[in-house]
């Protein structure tokens, strides 16, 4: 039996709990919000993401 991938399992448990996700992405690159918004119905859930690669971009958009 195939296992549910964790992002389907992630969004069924915000959206039973009413509640919204966003992430800060450097290395993946946006893989995370990607995978997240391929999932039908994901605005319910997913209030979106920051992708900052350089140094200078996490920084001056993330105070890291």
């Amino acid at each position: 039996m195939a296992q549910e991938p964790v992002e389907v399992r992630v969004a069924k448990l915000l959206s039973a709990r009413g509640r919204t996700l966003c992430v800060a992405e450097s290395c993946t690159g946006g893989l995370l919000g990607h995978r997240l918004t391929e999932i039908p119905g994901s605005s319910r859930f997913f209030a979106g993401g920051v992708v900052a690669y350089s140094y200078e971009a996490k920084e001056r958009l993330l105070k890291v």
